[in-house]
């Protein structure tokens, strides 16, 4: 979204990155088309989808889920996670399991994992 050089709301966004002028125009393409695919080609290289079809699976759930909801809800959704759920370990040995995970870890999380815990 960043590169694409337009906030949620069609402000422009001065992009700072030595490869804006070939990437925003596939960033922009992406907003239309809602496809990263060929914005993970051009910055990471053709093979990307072969070498970690994972990432690119998770960069496109996340992008759809940027288009749809907006940069600012999903970051908040990300705070409420991370911070609604796990409890702060306060030194007194008494912690979930929660709040041994980064947010990294939390973020893969299912509920079918949550309730299991």
């Amino acid at each position: 979204r960043y590169m694409a050089g337009v906030d949620d709301f069609g402000n422009d966004i001065e992009i700072t990155d030595p490869q804006a002028a070939t990437l925003q125009p596939i960033a922009r393409a992406a907003l239309g088309s809602r496809n990263s695919r060929p914005f993970l080609e051009a910055a990471f290289g053709k093979d990307i989808m072969k070498q970690n079809p994972a990432f690119a699976g998770k960069v496109q759930a996340w992008y759809d889920r940027i288009l749809h909801e907006g940069v600012h809800r999903v970051l908040d959704s990300l705070d409420e996670f991370a911070f609604g759920f796990a409890d702060v370990d306060m030194g007194d040995g008494d912690e979930n399991q929660l709040t041994r995970l980064s947010l990294l870890q939390m973020i893969k999380l299912t509920y079918e994992d949550l309730e299991h815990m």
